[in-house]
């Protein structure tokens, strides 16, 4: 018989029970790092940087940034988003998307991560596609850290700019001389492909 069933001992749930009276205004408060969910609903572009646990740089290997690449191409047909540009860095990832309205930013990153996450899993605790990722080791290492950036684009920012700085940052990085040398980049708009 455990306590629960003796009716001895605290209940569980009340530590998590909201406080019966209003916290004091003296008191620090956690500030929202989303904006409201309407916002991601609505049609325009959006700039993410999202990076990977402990910024560890597992898209040096070719094999990690090319699964992600196209599971983030076939995420964004999934969920009507374009896909403007991306550059995956050794241990983050740019990427520009647009969208008409009636898609979610947040499901897209969501689903994006978590597809990705489960075939890193299995690959980096099986040695392949076999296992069950929630049966693995707890020494299997992470993909993504938690959350992302996310900048919405306003009317009059500079599409352009934001690709140029996208798909230079290998360069500006210096892990690379030229563009051309650096192969998990690419964007809608031709833009510096052959600086």
């Amino acid at each position: 018989m455990n306590k629960r069933d003796t009716g001895s001992g605290p209940n569980v749930g009340e530590a998590f029970r909201p406080p019966a009276a209003p916290l004091p205004a003296w008191l620090p408060t956690r500030q929202r790092n989303r904006l409201p969910l309407a916002v991601y609903r609505e049609s325009g572009a959006f700039f993410l940087t999202i990076a990977t646990a402990y910024r560890r740089p597992w898209f040096a290997d070719a094999v990690i940034a090319q699964h992600c690449i196209a599971e983030l191409q076939s995420s964004c047909e999934t969920h009507r988003f374009g896909l403007l540009a991306y550059c995956f860095m050794p241990d983050h990832l740019h990427v520009l998307v647009s969208t008409e309205g009636g898609s979610d930013l947040v499901r897209l990153i969501h689903g994006f991560k978590q597809k990705t996450a489960w075939w890193f899993k299995n690959r980096e605790a099986a040695g392949g596609l076999k296992a069950s990722p929630t049966s693995g080791s707890p020494t299997v290492p992470r993909l993504w850290q938690k959350s992302y950036y996310d900048h919405v684009l306003r009317k009059d920012e500079d599409i352009a700019a934001i690709v140029r700085y996208i798909v230079e940052n290998p360069v500006r990085a210096g892990l690379v001389t030229s563009l051309d040398e650096y192969p998990h980049r690419w964007n809608a708009y031709g833009v510096l492909e052959a600086v």
